[in-house]
């Protein structure tokens, strides 16, 4: 913790927060950024939000490469891709009753390590391009003024 600054979200809190913007699963192709992601606990529960009105292939695919995921550890980044591409694989198979073929499972895999991926957030430029529609996570991300002890961090703890 001290050395990354890494605090995993609950699923309650997660859940708490992505209760406040229902309305943007409306759409499965909406991107939503996690730019401290850690081992997936928020995108986990954005992908379960937005394959529940999945019907075809097409709308598993547009689910699953609307979701972009940092974090500055590779285990986390690993362990990220791995919970997404088991629930992603176990709804297809729920939803279309079958299981998917291995060219569907090596496309999930390549959006997976196109979209979940190792650095700093605050040092990556190639998320600018995107039209992000929504960027959730466990504040605060700032590092000027202490990290979560600073006056920043104090005069947005009651945001939520």
């Amino acid at each position: 913790m001290k050395k990354h600054g890494e605090v995993l979200t609950a699923s309650k809190e997660v859940d708490s927060m992505l209760d406040l913007l229902k309305s943007e699963f409306s759409q499965p192709d909406k991107i939503f950024l996690e730019p401290s992601c850690g081992d997936g606990n928020f995108l986990t529960a954005i992908l379960t939000r937005k394959l529940k009105k999945a019907q075809d292939e097409e709308t598993f695919f547009a689910a699953l490469n609307s979701i972009y995921g940092i974090d500055l550890l590779k285990d986390n980044v690993i362990k990220a891709r791995k919970r997404l591409a088991e629930i992603w694989r176990k709804q297809y198979k729920t939803v279309l009753k079958k299981e998917p073929e291995k060219c569907i499972l090596n496309k999930t895999e390549e959006i997976l390590t196109k979209n979940i991926i190792q650095g700093n957030f605050l040092e990556l430029s190639d998320y600018r391009n995107l039209n992000i529609d929504v960027i959730i996570g466990n504040p605060p991300y700032q590092i000027v003024d202490g990290g979560g002890t600073g006056d920043s961090a104090k005069r947005n703890k009651n945001s939520l």
